[in-house]
């Protein structure tokens, strides 16, 4: 509690204090105080910004129960960032510029009032929520608790009106995200979310009392009804209402057992086979734009269900001619083609010739059962069953050559050693000034490993250092800067000099840190201790070397 209670005086000194610097950065009378003044701003928005993740931190705890002050609070703190991004856009923005010039004529009022209003329909979405998560977690212990403890009326009583408080919020966080859409679209007038404001807050402020009496009619002036279905709050369809109806075909097992008699026509069968064709054929009309590839792909899961179901039927001639006709209009459709394929035959042998099944496709029979009805008794077929996931397989996977499993297994060994963009750099030759002839016995190019942190590691510092400064822009250095971090020396990006702590900092805060140290002066070629040097943070090389 003590330390909420520390964290929240510090909120409102550091706003305090933000206040001030806002003032004197507005009544600056030349530049240099203006970027002073900046600079202050910016420490003062860090410091706020630290205490709003703490804040966050226990706003999602369980623990605290009353969590108001906590959110004000926050809430506070980001409307100073707010303004400091103000102030940060109009620093970055050039006096003369073409933003400079025209920045004047870009505020205007309208715009002004409607990002204030959508800001505020934001910040309550935000809170509803927020609400609506404190009501769950207490929902969730309550459950518990009468789990334990059964025949507790008084816990189900509060379980049951926090489940209406929950319903009610998100009632209204459904229609304030519309409302948010509408003004994002000008389709609704910044004067009538205004009106709406008093109840709104009124709502989150006091839903919870017994004695409240909630105003029914809030958004009728709004005309919710009567928007386009393009800004409700709706689940995107498309590519997962396709998945939606795959699952539906593959859940059902395309399975069917043949009748020893022949089947009548019957107008349910045909229909079946029309409602496994239609949902194919509206997809391939609605997402014309897909590439064939994808369209493909798309197909060959509804293949096996398609040819399970209409080649265990023996239908009569009639409704043959119709799976006949439709299947021929659904591929001429789907792949373009310039020849008609008149049947399921010549469909599974085109797939089965491009999948290497040349000489299996005799045994698929599809045209008898599909040209004639059966005259006759005829023995019962055995179940058959073909998973979805074979593709344009239906005869079972194909067993993989000697060569093709070899190939694969050097693609998997291949994937763990990645190449790295700096393989491709060529170790750079030693020219020699004055060469003269070496025994076969000697080094006549660099070592095999050179090229590694293990072996820069093991070299001198003063040899890490010259690699560094003479070896610009190579991997060498890059090697050689790795090697010294690990050494515990860091780079100040001002001096453009490497520096070690030659003991603890006397002073340390989150800006600089101030003592004893080491640095390496690449002019005189030496090292130097300097004493009481403040090294800023903001001078730290500090980027991950990987």
């Amino acid at each position: 509690k003590w330390e909420i209670d520390r964290c929240l005086k510090k909120v409102a000194e550091g706003v305090e204090q933000f206040e001030d610097i806002w003032q004197k950065l507005h009544n600056a009378a030349n530049a240099n105080q203006k970027e002073k003044y900046e600079a202050d701003l910016k420490k003062e928005i860090k410091k706020l910004q630290r205490l709003r993740d703490q804040i966050k931190t226990w706003v999602a705890s369980n623990e605290i129960k009353d969590k108001r002050q906590l959110v004000e609070n926050r809430k506070l703190i980001e409307t100073q960032m707010e303004r400091f991004k103000v102030v940060e856009r109009e620093t970055k923005t050039k006096a003369y510029s073409k933003e400079g010039l025209g920045l004047a004529q870009k505020v205007d009022p309208a715009q002004r009032e409607k990002e204030e209003v959508g800001m505020w329909l934001t910040n309550t979405i935000d809170t509803l929520n927020m609400q609506v998560d404190q009501f769950e977690s207490e929902v969730e212990s309550l459950s518990v608790q009468t789990r334990k403890k059964k025949g507790d009326k008084e816990k189900q009583d509060r379980i049951e009106e926090l489940k209406k408080f929950i319903e009610r919020h998100r009632f209204h966080i459904r229609m304030l995200e519309t409302i948010l859409r509408m003004l994002d679209n000008d389709s609704v007038q910044v004067d009538a979310i205004r009106k709406i404001k008093d109840d709104v807050e009124y709502y989150i402020d006091s839903s919870q009392d017994p004695d409240f009496e909630e105003n029914e009619f809030l958004y009728d002036d709004l005309d919710l009804e009567d928007i386009p279905a393009a800004l409700m709050a709706t689940s995107p369809t498309g590519q997962s209402h396709l998945e939606d109806e795959l699952f539906q075909h593959s859940s059902s097992t395309p399975t069917s057992t043949t009748s020893s008699s022949p089947i009548p026509p019957s107008p349910a069968t045909c229909t079946t086979v029309s409602t496994l064709l239609s949902p194919i054929d509206m997809h391939y009309s609605k997402y014309s734009t897909l590439s064939y590839r994808h369209a493909l792909q798309q197909l060959k899961l509804r293949l096996p269900i398609l040819y399970s179901v209409v080649v265990m039927h023996p239908l009569p001639p009639v409704a043959d001619r119709h799976v006949e006709s439709a299947c021929t209009c659904m591929f001429v459709k789907c792949f373009c083609s310039q020849e008609p394929l008149s049947s399921l035959k010549s469909m599974a042998e085109r797939a089965a010739h491009s999948s290497g099944l040349d000489g299996d496709v005799t045994s698929l029979h599809l045209t008898p059962r599909l040209r004639r009805a059966p005259l006759g008794p005829q023995p019962s077929l055995s179940e058959v069953n073909i998973p979805p996931s074979l593709g344009v397989c239906p005869l079972g996977p194909v067993p993989l050559s000697k060569d093709q499993v070899y190939q694969q297994a050097m693609e998997e060994a291949a994937w763990t050693h990645m190449p790295h963009p700096s393989d491709s750099e060529r170790i750079r030759q030693y020219l020699m000034r004055n060469p003269c002839p070496t025994l076969p016995f000697h080094h006549q190019v660099p070592p095999p490993h050179s090229d590694s942190v293990e072996f820069y590691q093991r070299l001198s510092t003063e040899t890490l250092f010259f690699i560094f400064y003479y070896l610009e822009g190579t991997k060498a250095q890059y090697l050689a800067a790795k090697a010294l971090k690990k050494q515990s020396w860091r780079f100040h990006t001002k001096y453009m000099m490497w520096f070690q702590r030659h003991e603890e900092p006397k002073t340390i805060t989150d800006e600089f840190e101030q003592g004893t140290y080491i640095y390496f002066d690449y002019e005189k070629w030496g090292q130097r201790k300097k004493e009481g040097f403040t090294f800023e943070y903001r001078y730290l090389e500090d980027r991950d070397l990987q």
